[in-house]
Protein backbone atom coordinates (compact mmCIF):
# COMPACT_ATOMS: atom_id res chain seq x y z
CA UNK A 1 0.00 0.00 0.00
CA UNK A 2 2.99 2.42 0.97
CA UNK A 3 4.16 1.88 -2.89
CA UNK A 4 0.45 2.86 -4.13
CA UNK A 5 0.49 6.05 -2.18
CA UNK A 6 4.67 7.00 -2.99
CA UNK A 7 3.15 6.39 -6.76
CA UNK A 8 0.58 8.28 -6.21
CA UNK A 9 2.66 11.13 -5.39
CA UNK A 10 5.14 10.35 -7.61
CA UNK A 11 2.25 10.80 -10.34
CA UNK A 12 1.29 14.32 -9.54
CA UNK A 13 4.84 15.69 -8.77
CA UNK A 14 7.33 14.30 -11.40
CA UNK A 15 5.30 15.97 -14.02
CA UNK A 16 5.09 19.09 -12.16
CA UNK A 17 9.05 18.71 -11.36
CA UNK A 18 9.94 17.88 -15.84
CA UNK A 19 7.44 20.72 -16.31
CA UNK A 20 8.50 23.89 -14.19
CA UNK A 21 11.09 25.00 -12.30
CA UNK A 22 9.44 25.90 -9.15
CA UNK A 23 11.56 26.75 -6.10
CA UNK A 24 10.08 24.00 -3.81
CA UNK A 25 11.92 21.54 -5.83
CA UNK A 26 15.27 23.24 -4.51
CA UNK A 27 14.28 22.42 -1.19
CA UNK A 28 16.67 20.14 0.90
CA UNK A 29 13.21 18.43 2.40
CA UNK A 30 11.35 17.96 -1.25
CA UNK A 31 15.09 16.45 -2.49
CA UNK A 32 15.39 14.57 0.91
CA UNK A 33 11.41 13.17 0.32
CA UNK A 34 12.09 12.47 -3.20
CA UNK A 35 15.21 10.28 -2.44
CA UNK A 36 13.54 8.23 0.49
CA UNK A 37 11.27 7.47 -2.42
CA UNK A 38 13.29 6.51 -4.74
CA UNK A 39 15.05 4.46 -2.18
CA UNK A 40 11.58 2.59 -1.40
CA UNK A 41 10.86 1.73 -4.99
CA UNK A 42 14.48 0.58 -5.17
CA UNK A 43 13.74 -2.11 -1.85
CA UNK A 44 10.54 -2.86 -3.88
CA UNK A 45 12.21 -3.91 -6.22
CA UNK A 46 14.56 -6.36 -4.75
CA UNK A 47 11.62 -7.74 -2.54
CA UNK A 48 10.02 -8.36 -6.17
CA UNK A 49 12.88 -10.36 -7.14
CA UNK A 50 11.94 -12.36 -3.45
CA UNK A 51 8.38 -12.72 -4.13
CA UNK A 52 6.77 -15.90 -5.29
CA UNK A 53 3.90 -16.19 -7.52
CA UNK A 54 0.93 -18.45 -8.86
CA UNK A 55 1.89 -19.95 -12.34
CA UNK A 56 -0.83 -20.75 -14.97
CA UNK A 57 -1.95 -23.71 -13.45
CA UNK A 58 -2.15 -21.77 -9.88
CA UNK A 59 1.02 -23.43 -8.48
CA UNK A 60 2.78 -21.65 -6.54
CA UNK A 61 6.37 -21.13 -7.94
CA UNK A 62 9.24 -20.42 -4.73
CA UNK A 63 12.45 -21.17 -7.29
CA UNK A 64 13.80 -18.36 -6.66
CA UNK A 65 16.04 -18.35 -10.34
CA UNK A 66 12.27 -18.37 -12.10
CA UNK A 67 10.86 -15.99 -9.77
CA UNK A 68 13.68 -13.33 -11.00
CA UNK A 69 13.95 -14.46 -14.23
CA UNK A 70 10.25 -13.75 -14.22
CA UNK A 71 10.57 -10.74 -13.08
CA UNK A 72 13.74 -9.04 -14.72
CA UNK A 73 11.86 -9.94 -18.09
CA UNK A 74 8.68 -8.45 -17.32
CA UNK A 75 7.67 -5.16 -18.63
CA UNK A 76 7.40 -3.87 -15.27
CA UNK A 77 11.31 -4.51 -14.28
CA UNK A 78 12.01 -2.34 -17.53
CA UNK A 79 9.51 0.26 -16.47
CA UNK A 80 11.48 0.17 -12.95
CA UNK A 81 14.62 0.10 -14.03
CA UNK A 82 13.97 3.26 -16.09
CA UNK A 83 12.34 4.99 -13.32
CA UNK A 84 15.78 4.50 -11.31
CA UNK A 85 17.80 6.20 -14.23
CA UNK A 86 16.01 9.50 -13.51
CA UNK A 87 16.51 9.59 -9.44
CA UNK A 88 17.89 12.47 -7.78
CA UNK A 89 21.35 10.01 -6.88
CA UNK A 90 21.95 9.64 -10.73
CA UNK A 91 20.18 13.16 -11.98
CA UNK A 92 22.69 15.29 -9.38
CA UNK A 93 25.63 13.87 -11.42
CA UNK A 94 24.41 13.66 -14.78
CA UNK A 95 21.40 16.28 -14.64
CA UNK A 96 20.37 15.14 -18.21
CA UNK A 97 19.02 11.85 -16.51
CA UNK A 98 16.35 13.12 -15.05
CA UNK A 99 13.98 12.81 -17.68
CA UNK A 100 13.79 9.18 -16.98
CA UNK A 101 12.07 9.88 -14.19
CA UNK A 102 8.94 10.11 -16.47
CA UNK A 103 8.81 6.53 -16.03
CA UNK A 104 8.28 6.67 -12.21
CA UNK A 105 4.51 7.84 -13.09
CA UNK A 106 4.35 4.11 -14.77
CA UNK A 107 4.20 3.15 -11.00
CA UNK A 108 0.49 3.98 -10.60
CA UNK A 109 -0.80 1.51 -12.88
CA UNK A 110 0.05 -1.34 -10.06
CA UNK A 111 -3.01 0.04 -8.30
CA UNK A 112 -5.62 -1.54 -10.98
CA UNK A 113 -4.07 -5.10 -10.55
CA UNK A 114 -3.18 -5.04 -6.66
CA UNK A 115 -7.43 -4.26 -6.47
CA UNK A 116 -8.22 -7.34 -8.83
CA UNK A 117 -5.69 -9.64 -6.78
CA UNK A 118 -6.98 -8.06 -3.53
CA UNK A 119 -9.18 -10.09 -1.46
CA UNK A 120 -11.54 -7.52 -0.38
CA UNK A 121 -15.42 -7.93 -1.25
CA UNK A 122 -16.33 -6.22 -4.89
CA UNK A 123 -18.32 -3.15 -3.34
CA UNK A 124 -14.84 -2.15 -1.13
CA UNK A 125 -12.74 -2.92 -4.45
Amino acid sequence: MLILILATQNSIMVPLELSFSLSVFDLIYYQVLGNLIDVAFIVDMVVMCLTSYMDHRGKEIKNSNKIIFRYITSSRFVSDFLAILGTGFLTYFYPKMKIFGIFKISRIFRLGTMLTMSQMSQDVK
